[in-house]
């Protein structure tokens, strides 16, 4: 990014003009002056200066050694002479080891011997600090990290600091919008150094031509004998006067043919790119970044260039035309083309995965909330395939897959999208529909399709399914909410009989409509005639009515539980920590999932009272285990965007942890990615108020692909928390696998702990132990326990699970109840 093309920041048009922001406002425009923004000394001068007023408000930035444990304040660098680095070099410490350690932006309160220290740069530990940490109004600092570049790595080159003095306000939205701002400029300077040091820095020996200052031949003629890059020199009056023998490998053109055609390399340049270059002569500080370039291969394909030039001015500072280095990145993008086709498709069936499926049915949801209409998804699983894969093994299994996603890909409209969403569980997109009878036929079809029997070697499978079909008019759900209803409509059919579909007509989960088809014993109708077919014994696996008043009775009786799903220690086996789940153990109909009335629960307005009574009896509980068995447990409790920016939810749930006597620090909060593409910044003022008590931050269901960079940037993270369909294939063999340490890299760059949901194999926890994950829940570390048997584990000293192959074997099955990612948002 050029410095002079960083658009200013969008300020609250409201906000109180004589805050300290002003400050932080008139830099970033300071920053447009600077006569060479290469000249990075003078750039990070800038910027301590500008930073530094007296509204409460100092700058300081420090230089970063190479070996990132020794810093320098820049007001040293700009005033030293000769070798500066020698004797000004300290120790890192403070907020700056912070953030180096950290890898990410810190906020924190500050004695006024660390503002000394900083902007002095005196070691604290030669500083007195007295009494001064425990003064109630400390100055407030926010430090953030500058970052260069390395190959396909980043290094922090530098740390950015502004201190607001005692009794300031702290920093808000604005202000941090404005400092990565400054943060950016920042690192493009940084970026627009090298890319000069590149070339520039390469020129032994330069020609002065009426024409401007020109790469020298020698140098050129050196620099086109590496590799196959093209070194240019191109005039835009006279044409190509040099190219390397690169250009023939590269483009199939030789380089006498480039230099004779003055036109050639502008028609070569793909239309749409043609700007880029010519822009130049407007614009000479676009040559600050590389270039990516289309052009036209001799025998017509496409090639992918990235272009690193420099522009050949005059004395007047008139562009005459370009130099540099173009590389061939072609195999780079196809390559990227493939990973992103890979990132949206199903690796082993073809179709789509879980994130290509729900970004499609949002913007289905989008389409019908615009121009009214209807859409639908159909839910279906496998009956019998764990059978099939005991038996016959995973290759078995997976061609029995196959056959399902190749019936399915027959059998669907061809305006609808089918998805596998993970193990044996597909799903139907109908993204327009004229009724629900539409969304029937196509059931229908899939019932009849997969009647016919699934084969595994010549052999009978003996797997059956079921469907659940949601519709809705209705743009206002989300994606999740849809398939979650289908879902339970799913769960209805099955309980009324093999190869059933059933349509989910509101908030109870029963339906009208269960349908028998083909696969129907005892079926004594027309196939797909509507008949009530739902089995009427009390059970516990039988779903009861759900209203306003039954469910709050259910809270005012006491009538709903607190489960808890551990998380444990890669490394070690032991218990870190517990995440809350919630129950109701209805007096009739057993212990209800969370899943068939968690839902209803947020449509009819309960879900605040229950979200308290659950973080309020987790925390209680919690407590009571740390006094008694004097243990470190820390509790994980789920929360929705509509928990965040309910009014005092914040000073609710300190109140209540100070109640029970749990530290905020003891405490964090799950937020489903999804969540974070829409996070008001109401919100996000809340996880940074919580967060500057101690309270942590988990993303859950990450790798989603649902939030952006930017965003969990911003966010004070403490854990990422992988879905499980990343942990799926973390242990297999293909493209599909390399995502899953690029999701862990990016986030361990980003300063959190990663925990992977849905362990279930060994080769999975070894894989995650080597890629650094800390924390794993699944199958491995069983499933949710109730608060009895979480009491004696610790009265048995059993909090260490062991992970050898002989435990695994023994674990408790974890149900599918039990996932952390079928959870809804009150615990």
């Amino acid at each position: 990014m050029a410095l002079h093309a960083m658009d200013e920041p969008t300020l609250d048009p409201t906000r109180d003009p004589s805050r300290p922001l002003r400050a932080l406002e008139r830099f970033t425009a300071a920053l447009r002056t600077l006569a060479d923004p290469s000249d990075l000394v003078g750039v990070f001068a800038a910027a301590t200066t500008g930073l530094t007023t007296a509204a409460g408000e100092r700058g300081v930035l420090w230089r970063i050694s190479l070996d990132g444990t020794r810093m320098r304040p820049v007001v040293d660098q700009a005033t030293a002479d000769g070798d500066s680095d020698r004797g000004r070099w300290l120790h890192a410490d403070g907020p700056v080891a912070q953030v180096l350690g950290a890898g990410r932006a810190i906020e924190m309160g500050i004695t006024d011997a660390e503002v000394i220290s900083t902007l002095e740069g005196v070691p604290v530990g030669r500083i007195d600090a007295g009494d001064d940490a425990r003064r109630p109004n400390r100055p407030f600092g926010r430090f953030l990290p500058i970052r260069q570049a390395i190959g396909d790595s980043h290094r922090i080159v530098a740390v950015l600091g502004v201190i607001r003095s005692a009794g300031s306000a702290v920093f808000g939205a604005d202000d941090r919008s404005v400092l990565e701002c400054v943060a950016e400029r920042l690192e493009s300077a940084v970026a627009f150094q090298r890319t000069s040091d590149d070339l520039a820095g390469e020129r032994s020996r330069r020609l002065v031509h009426g024409q401007g200052v020109i790469m020298g031949d020698e140098l050129l003629l050196k620099l086109g004998s590496i590799g196959g890059d093209i070194v240019f020199r191109h005039l835009f009056a006279g044409g190509t006067d040099y190219i390397s023998g690169g250009v023939t490998s590269s483009l199939g053109y030789t380089p006498e043919e480039v230099m004779s055609d003055a036109g050639l390399i502008d028609r070569l340049v793909h239309p749409d790119d043609r700007h880029l270059l010519t822009d130049l002569i407007d614009d000479p500080m676009l040559a600050s970044k590389p270039l990516q370039i289309r052009m036209l291969r001799r025998n017509g394909n496409l090639s992918w260039q990235l272009v690193r030039v420099l522009p050949i001015t005059d004395s007047a500072g008139r562009v005459l035309g370009i130099e540099g280095l173009s590389t061939d990145v072609t195999a780079m993008k196809l390559a990227e083309a493939e990973l992103a086709h890979q990132a949206r498709s199903d690796a082993l069936t073809g179709l789509a995965n879980r994130l290509n499926f729900r970004e499609a049915t949002a913007r289905a949801l989008a389409r019908i909330e615009r121009h009214n209409g209807m859409t639908g998804v159909l839910f279906l699983d496998l009956d019998g395939f764990k059978a099939v894969n005991d038996r016959f093994g995973h290759a078995a299994g997976d061609a029995v897959l196959l056959q399902v996603a190749e019936r399915l890909r027959r059998v669907i409209r061809r305006e609808d999208l089918v998805a596998r969403l993970g193990g044996d569980e597909f799903a139907v997109l109908l993204a327009e529909l004229r009724d629900v009878g539409e969304a029937e036929a196509t059931a229908r079809r899939i019932l009849v399709a997969l009647g016919d029997q699934l084969e595994v070697n010549g052999l009978p499978a003996g797997v059956s399914t079921g469907i659940g079909i949601a519709v809705t008019r209705s743009g206002a759900i989300t994606p999740d909410e849809l398939v979650n209803r289908s879902d339970i409509a799913l769960y209805q059919a099955k309980r009324a009989g093999r190869g059933r579909w059933q349509v989910y007509e509101g908030p109870n989960g029963t339906a009208a409509t269960s349908q028998p088809t083909l696969l129907d014993d005892d079926s004594s109708g027309p196939s797909g005639a509507t008949t009530d077919r739902v089995p009427e014994p009390r059970s516990a696996a039988q779903h009861p009515p759900v209203s306003e008043q039954i469910l709050r009775t259910a809270l005012d009786q006491d009538e709903f539980r607190v489960h808890f799903l551990p998380e444990l220690d890669t490394y070690t086996g032991r218990v870190a920590a517990v995440e809350a789940l919630v129950r109701w153990q209805h007096p009739e109909f057993g212990l209800v999932p969370a899943a068939l009335f968690v839902p209803e629960v947020d449509e009819l307005d309960l879900l605040h009272p229950l979200g308290d009574w659950v973080l309020r009896e987790a925390a209680r509980q919690v407590v009571l285990w740390r006094n008694d068995f004097d243990s470190a447990l820390r509790l994980w409790v789920n929360v929705s965007a509509r928990q965040l920016v309910r009014p005092g939810f914040a000073d609710t749930l300190l109140t209540t942890l100070a109640s029970v006597g749990l530290a905020p620090r003891d405490l964090g909060l799950d937020v489903a990615e999804s969540a974070l593409t829409t996070l008001e910044p109401a919100a996000e003022a809340v996880l940074a108020m919580l967060h500057r008590a101690g309270v942590k931050l988990a993303v859950d269901v990450f790798g989603t692909g649902a939030s952006s960079l930017r965003t969990l940037r911003r966010l004070p993270l403490s854990q990422i928390k992988l879905d499980r369909s990343l942990v799926d294939i973390i242990d297999r063999t293909g493209v599909d696998a390399e995502l899953v340490p690029l999701a862990i890299k990016l986030a361990l760059s980003l300063g959190a702990d990663v925990v992977a949901v849905g362990v279930e194999r060994p080769a999975q926890l070894e894989r995650l132990r080597a890629l650094q994950c800390l924390y794993f829940q699944g199958f491995l570390a069983g499933g949710a326990r109730t608060t009895e048997q979480i009491t004696d584990m610790l009265e048995n000293g059993q909090l260490a699970l062991p992970l050898d192959d002989t435990a695994v074997a023994a674990a408790p099955t974890a149900s599918s109840a039990d996932s952390p990612e079928a959870e809804p948002t009150v615990g």
